[in-house]
This record gives C-alpha cells, sequence and structure tokens, in this order.
C-alpha cells in the first residue's frame, strides 16, 4: 500500500529540514514507513507512505481489520503535520530570541 503525502520547495531549506525531521519521527512513531523523494524536474521534495498488510484467511473480521490498517496512514499524516508545526514554532521562537538578544552578546560566526 502506497500514499502521496506532502511537498515542499527544495529551495525553502528551512522547511525541508522541517519535512525531514517531521518524517524521522513519524517513523519512529508508527508502522508506515515513511520516505521522502526529491523531483529535479519540479524541483520539490515530497513524501510517500507505505506499509504492508498481511492477508490471511484465519482474521475473523477483516474489514475491521483493514480499517485499522488503513487508519494509520492518517495518523502519519498527523504525526508529521503536527511535528512540522512544532518545529516551525520552535525555530520562530529561537529566531525571535537572537532577535531580541543585545547586540554585544550576537554569537561570533
Amino acid at each position: 500500500m502506497l500514499c502521496a503525502l506532502c511537498a515542499s520547495d527544495l529551495d525553502d531549506t528551512e522547511e525541508v529540514d522541517i519535512l525531514k525531521q517531521s518524517i524521522n519521527k513519524a517513523n519512529t512513531e508508527s508502522d508506515i514507513t515513511t520516505v521522502y523523494f526529491t523531483d529535479e524536474k519540479s524541483h520539490a521534495i515530497g513524501a510517500y507512505c507505505s506499509t504492508n498488510i498481511l492477508y490471511r484467511p484465519m482474521i475473523l473480521d477483516m474489514k475491521k481489520y483493514l480499517e485499522i490498517r488503513l487508519s494509520n496512514f492518517f495518523l502519519v499524516h498527523d504525526i508529521i503535520h503536527a511535528e512540522m508545526v512544532l518545529l516551525k514554532k520552535q525555530a520562530s521562537q529561537q529566531k525571535q530570541a537572537i532577535m531580541d538578544m543585545d547586540p554585544d552578546k550576537l554569537p561570533v560566526c
């Protein structure tokens, strides 16, 4: 089973990094495997979800079993979305903290 998830512009390095981190988080919290790919033609990065669904005749309620397994795709989407929102908020707070710093205390690169 395979589904497309989301896409971001490759030029937006912050968004790409957040997407990658969010995918890693989803892979640790779900039995759905999510991978990202780059599409050079459209200059975008996207994500696909995949899983194996075991079909065995002895499964008593096949409809319920499939509903549960397929609902995991929505769970992964929600995990990735929530993680992206959290990471964007943290990045924004870090930027604001730097902007609020006294110019004499800014880190020197």
